[in-house]
């Protein structure tokens, strides 16, 4: 078990003398025990109803990871209708259905059908995260996203489909910055809307760290492939084929075994950068995940669920949101979080109501 990373009492001694500023910690007091039976419950009434559950099970889970979160004193909830969430996964498979119809007796149409994705997926993110945000509760206020399709569109069409393929991946910076920037800035807690700092230089100096890796990584698998293939005679053709057979077995575990941990270390530092990065209305935030604790997790959260056939997947699941959650908070005063939060509750008094007509269809992504 890995322990959480807890901020020093020297630093929050620090903060609060000087800076009269204090860390509110998020906690996260769920257990592998009670999500357990959740979990087994919703995938067995998933697989009885034929997937028509699914909607309940996905409430039952939220609603169990936000009320186990504490914010000072408070917890999340989740208010979403699961007969929203089943009408749009019906209008998601029904379009599917049609879709593969039309590929079946039309052959060569997946390009029409790979097109329409595209165009789409901006469309279908935006939904998502507005119903996402809009049935999302804290302290009875409910939080909001207002992103545009334009928008969306760059950074999560024309950015990762065309713009970072022709560009080799040095565009991917500025499509990840311009995704996460459209994601933050657009979401509001009641009617005051969160603030994205980083700048694309901030995201460069990671992607450049994990590119210089992958190029290492990629130079090592070369040099592992030259080992492992001895150069034989042609007419040892039958050994050299098996020997090539044996050797191409372990290319899975060399990649994995490689390239893991810049995906580890790109997910740490990224998740830090955003969320240190984010503040609302003079509110910031606090991230401070570790390469070396959060690749533990993954790691044996892999070989727990290989090897127990998928039963600790409750069990992963937890882990990894309390430890997410024990390395993030916000710096503010006690004071000024009741402030804040008793001003949003004077404001969203007026608007309510509207809230009820804001997106009634959860896409599912």
């Amino acid at each position: 078990m890995v322990e959480p990373w807890k901020l020093t009492r020297q630093r929050e001694e620090s903060d609060t003398t000087m800076n009269k500023i204090s860390f509110q910690p998020f906690e996260f007091q769920g257990k592998a025990g009670e999500y357990f039976r959740i979990w087994i419950v919703n995938v067995c009434l998933t697989i009885i109803s034929v997937g028509l559950y699914s909607p309940w099970a996905k409430i039952r889970q939220k609603r169990y990871f936000y009320g186990s979160t504490h914010l000072a004193g408070a917890t999340f909830d989740y208010v979403a209708n699961p007969w929203a969430i089943l009408k749009g996964r019906l209008i998601a498979v029904a379009l599917v259905i049609v879709f593969g119809t039309i590929i079946h007796f039309l052959p060569g149409a997946e390009r029409i059908f790979w097109l329409a994705f595209i165009i789409a997926l901006p469309w279908l993110t935006i939904r998502t995260l507005r119903f996402n945000a809009v049935n999302t509760v804290y302290r009875n206020i409910r939080f909001n996203f207002t992103g545009a399709y334009k928008q969306a569109f760059v950074y999560f069409a024309l950015g990762p489909f065309f713009l970072v393929p022709l560009s080799l991946g040095l565009a991917q910076p500025w499509s990840k910055r311009g995704q996460m920037k459209l994601i933050v800035d657009n979401s509001f807690y009641g009617k005051t809307a969160f603030n994205l700092g980083a700048t694309i230089g901030d995201f460069w100096v990671f992607y450049r760290r994990v590119g210089l890796g992958f190029i290492a990584v990629a130079f090592l698998f070369g040099v592992s492939l030259a080992l492992l293939i001895p150069h034989t005679e042609p007419t040892a053709a039958g050994v050299n084929n098996a020997v090539m057979g044996q050797a191409m077995a372990f290319i899975p575990l060399l990649l994995l075994l490689w390239i893991a941990p810049l995906w580890v270390y790109l997910n740490v530092m990224i998740s830090n950068l955003i969320w240190s990065k984010t503040s609302i209305k003079g509110i910031s935030f606090r991230s401070e995940l570790k390469f070396w604790p959060m690749f533990v997790l993954y790691i044996s959260n892999i070989l727990g669920i290989i090897f127990s056939f998928g039963l600790l997947i409750p069990w992963a699941k937890i882990r990894i949101t309390r430890y997410r959650l024990s390395c993030m908070g916000l710096c503010c005063t006690e004071e000024e979080l009741k402030g804040f939060v008793a001003g949003q509750v004077e404001i969203v008094g007026a608007f309510g109501e509207e809230l009820s007509d804001i997106l009634d269809v959860d896409i599912g992504l």
